[in-house]
Parts: structure tokens; sequence; C-alpha cells
């Protein structure tokens, strides 16, 4: 989630120091390379922006740049962040954010748009742009910028469209099925419902005892 910003915590003695901190940016896609070096192979890295935790604390990696992603084209939201700053955009809010991770951690204050901090969100919006030109992600570009895409519409009332899970065509089927009191409040007062939490208590395994 391009919202996160997560500390990672790792144990490995006679590799990383007893109690030491690291601010350096890591990721997700580090862990497999990790494991893979740690098992003795030190080639597989199903993404080439991974590197081992090992590498990630090296001091020539100390301003590395991670990215993410939610969704994509006009729901898009891309993330690009380094161990001071994070850059966050929403495809479908056209709005662009820029935190400073050590002064505001908690971010609350977009910079973004403020002249003291162009460069550190020019830098981390083009390394995001660029990113993409090179998968050859275009969907949300427009040359060297942002695709302005056309503002999608909320939701109807009582709709879970857009929601990240949603239910399966044939449960709702099933559900409807059950009848009025399946989704009523009311149901709680009715007979077959205590009957149902008695029937759940006698079920429940016993404990033996000595």
């Amino acid at each position: 989630d391009p919202s996160c910003r997560i500390p990672m915590i790792a144990r490995l003695p006679g590799v990383f120091p007893r109690n030491a901190q690291c601010d350096h940016t890591t990721s997700l896609i580090d862990l497999f390379p990790t494991f893979a070096s740690l098992a003795g192979d030190h080639r597989s890295k199903p993404s080439g922006e991974g590197m081992t935790l090992m590498q990630a604390l090296d001091t020539a990696n100390r301003d590395r740049i991670i990215f993410s992603q939610f969704s994509q084209n006009e729901l898009g939201l891309y993330m690009a962040a380094n161990k001071d700053w994070k850059y966050v955009y929403s495809a479908a809010d056209d709005k662009e954010w820029l935190y400073d991770l050590v002064n505001d951690p908690l971010e609350i204050e977009n910079l973004f748009g403020e002249p003291d901090y162009a460069a550190q969100a020019a830098l981390l919006k083009n390394a995001c742009i660029r990113r993409f030109q090179i998968d050859g992600y275009t969907e949300p570009l427009e040359g060297d910028d942002w695709k302005a895409f056309q503002k999608a519409a909320p939701p109807s009332e009582f709709s879970d469209d857009g929601l990240l899970f949603q239910d399966p065509e044939e449960l709702e089927k099933e559900i409807h099925a059950l009848g009025q009191y399946a989704r009523s409040a009311k149901f709680i007062q009715d007979s077959r419902f205590n009957l149902l939490n008695k029937l759940c208590e006698v079920s429940q395994p016993t404990k033996d005892v000595h």
C-alpha cells in the first residue's frame, strides 16, 4: 500500500549487529534475494530492483528509492520514497503529495507544490515515471508526466463497486435465498437464533480434567 511506511525487523546472528538500527529503505521484494543468498544462491532475483537486506544496509544504497503501486489506470495510486521523503500520486484525485519523513513521520503536512521542496518532489516523481517508462507500463503516463484521466464516478449507495474484496455472485444468490431474517438484526431476538447459539455451545469440545 503506497500509504504505508513500516519498520522492518530482522534477526540474523553473525550478519546483522545486535540492537543495530538503520534508516535505509527496504521493500518486500528484498526478502526473496535475501533468503536465496543465505541458502547459497546469489543469482535468483525475481525483480531487478530487489537486493539482499545485507546490500540494502550498505552505505552505497543509503539514498535508494523504492516504489509501490495500488490498482492502475484511472484508479492508480503510485509511490516513490527514499529514507527522507515520500511522494504519492493518485490518478483518481489527480493529486500529488510530498512528505518529509524525518520531520513529519506521521505524514500530516503535504509539502508538494512548495517551492522550497521542489527538488525533492521532482526527484521522486521523475524516478517513479521513469521506472514505468523502462517497464513499458505507459497507461498512467502522458509523455514524461501523469495522464489526466476522466474523474471516476463514485460507487452508488449500498454498492461494493471498487472494493478490493467483493462477495462472489453465487454467494450473493445464496444469501438472498436465506430470506429477510438473514440480513435483519431482529433475527437475534428470534427463538431460532437462541437455538443456534445453544447448538454452538454444546458442540464445543470439552477439556479433559485431570
